[in-house]
């Protein structure tokens, strides 16, 4: 069985706002674990984890580069995204924090970093930068400065695949 590897997104990620269908990116470092050879991280989402402030309908849509809408769509590094609509949250009385609980697993959205690394080092020989590039959209309203969203990922590396 495939070792998993979990990717924890902070609330501080998310903590400037956006307006409604407007995203906010991140791009996450990977463990070296993850990285791959060449800094590639090359790998498979098995679940996704959204604990939010809000009730709100979430998308999270994942791409190959920081440069996530090129002027020229043919070098567009698309490579997924999951809904959640606000249904789908849950809440636990137990939790005094009031938070909204999103999961899904058996996931296999593929990801990869294609974005090349121009401090190549000897300490640092990774070709591609070795990172995650994420959009968060709220598709219910905007989302507050400051509202608490982390996000959590099961990665496995597909170096893990024969």
């Amino acid at each position: 069985m495939p070792m998993e590897f979990e990717v924890r997104i902070p609330k501080s990620t998310w903590a400037a706002g956006a307006a409604q269908n407007t995203g906010l990116d991140a791009d996450i470092a990977l463990s070296d674990a993850l990285r791959g050879t060449g800094g590639n991280g090359r790998c498979q989402v098995k679940s996704i984890t959204i604990v939010s402030q809000d009730n709100h309908a979430w998308e999270l849509w994942a791409f190959a580069s920081a440069t996530r809408y090129p002027s020229n769509r043919d070098n567009n590094k698309f490579l997924g995204r999951w809904t959640f609509s606000a249904g789908d949250a849950v809440q636990n009385s137990a939790d005094g924090t009031s938070s909204f609980y999103y999961y899904v697993d058996g996931n296999d959205l593929p990801l990869r970093d294609d974005d090349l690394n121009t401090g190549i080092t000897p300490t640092n020989p990774s070709v591609n930068t070795g990172k995650l590039h994420l959009t968060l959209i709220d598709r219910t309203g905007a989302l507050v400065a400051g509202h608490d969203v982390v996000i959590e990922l099961r990665l496995v590396p597909l170096s893990q695949f024969p």
